[in-house]
């Protein structure tokens, strides 16, 4: 007749089982663990706010008139654009380095103080725009750097910039590398400056070509000097510009830069070295033509 376990015995061998079941599913486990996957990444690529910016051109000539686009745009955590945020501009440094204006602005009038500091509004692409323009003063003795700081306003006390960006000026009195200044007989050319192909409320389109015409020669004023011209410089306002031997040329504007001001200008230079040019009277809008 077989005895019955002690207590002793029964629970050493329930200690046993458990024992048992444990080391069976460790090694089931293990058995599925030949070649994990990865996780997928998830979470936010940056920690807070961050800002990029931008000068379009990036580089100008100290003449109270060049200008450049400042654009700023603003992310999010998970790289985002965040529109509806004010921006705020500054230059870094000494006052008299410059201007900053609204980007649909008026220029700053020539004697007055020169405005340091712009506030804008990112648009629905996360993208606030303001103009920086070069100094009243034109005799800067030296090229410099102007620095451009941007910041979300209203975020943090200390004012601390989240971007940076800058722009070379260059001195107006400095001397540009070229050919040599024209003879004393050759006459000044004319540049005529003709936009065709516009909006019928005169805007330039965006995303479709915008004719350009201009230049007119002038007699020599000696049987033995020519004045035909022979050069083009069409500057678009957007930060590019093209040379020409053509008295006509296009350009395309992108739709980024709708409500944008801009201002056209031509040079020209003619075949014994003289040169002149025409511009816009005031900024044109882009904007997108009615159909």
């Amino acid at each position: 007749m077989r005895s019955m376990p002690s207590l002793q015995e029964e629970t050493m061998l329930r200690t046993c089982r458990r024992m048992f079941a444990v080391a069976l599913v460790l090694t089931a486990t293990g058995c599925f663990l030949d070649n994990p996957e990865a996780p997928e990444l998830a979470g936010p690529s940056l920690r807070g706010r961050a800002i990029e910016i931008r000068a379009i051109p990036d580089q100008l000539v100290a003449d109270g008139w060049s200008s450049s686009i400042i654009e700023a745009v603003l992310q999010g955590p998970n790289s985002e654009r965040i529109s509806g945020a004010n921006i705020f501009f500054d230059i870094s440094g000494f006052v008299d380095l410059g201007n900053l204006a609204p980007l649909n602005g008026p220029r700053p009038t020539y004697g007055g103080v020169e405005a340091t500091q712009v506030t804008a509004v990112t648009d629905g692409d996360g993208v606030a725009r303001a103009r920086y323009w070069a100094p009243f003063r034109t005799d800067q003795p030296s090229d410099t750097i102007v620095t451009i700081l941007a910041r979300e306003a209203g975020t943090n006390f200390r004012q601390v910039p989240f971007a940076q960006t800058d722009i070379f000026l260059r001195a107006a009195d400095r001397p540009i590398p070229g050919p040599t200044p024209p003879p004393l007989d050759c006459p000044i050319p004319l540049a005529n400056l003709d936009l065709s192909l516009l909006c019928d409320a005169g805007e330039i389109p965006a995303g479709r070509p915008i004719l350009a015409l201009g230049g007119r020669s002038t007699p020599g004023t000696s049987p033995d000097v020519s004045a035909i011209i022979t050069t083009y410089i069409w500057n678009w306002g957007d930060g590019t510009s093209d040379t020409t031997a053509s008295s006509s040329a296009s350009h395309t504007y992108s739709s980024g830069l709708i409500g944008v001001s801009v201002s056209v200008q031509l040079t020209v230079v003619n075949s014994c070295g003289a040169s002149a040019s025409s511009a816009t009277d005031g900024g044109l809008v882009v904007a997108v033509c009615p159909p």
